[in-house]
């Protein structure tokens, strides 16, 4: 069944970014593939197409549930182990551009922060980029 997903994966996609985001959420196992096989570089991702990639993760995540911060710790610590960075501009675009998405902007926003403020504690384990 992957296999027939990937025969049918373009790359490189006329839109990056969207087909990233749908191999993350079919699975991050797909990305690990794609990145072992040399069809996906994400070094060679710009910040814009990593924000993208980022925010519509996010975005899935939240519009399922209201996650817990240990939740989003846990989403972004996978993505930041795939080679996506979470750089400031990226954390400060986010804080202000998903929680304009929904009703309850503020408790969105303050779980966003608090997931963004126990990355930063758990420096030793996660590359935060300045």
């Amino acid at each position: 069944m992957n296999e027939l997903k990937l025969r049918n994966f373009i790359y490189p996609p006329e839109d990056r970014s969207k087909e990233i985001v749908r191999a993350i959420l079919v699975s991050k196992n797909i990305i690990k593939l794609l990145k072992e096989i040399g069809y996906l570089r994400i070094h060679e991702i710009s910040d814009a197409d990593n924000y993208s990639i980022i925010k519509s993760v996010l975005l899935k995540l939240f519009q399922q549930t209201r996650p817990e911060v240990k939740t989003v710790v846990r989403e972004l610590t996978e993505l930041t182990d795939l080679g996506f960075n979470l750089k400031s501009n990226l954390i400060d675009k986010i804080l202000v551009d998903i929680p304009q998405h929904f009703k309850d902007e503020f408790d969105i926003r303050e779980i966003l922060d608090e997931s963004f403020r126990t990355i930063k504690g758990e420096s030793n384990h996660i590359k935060f980029h300045k």
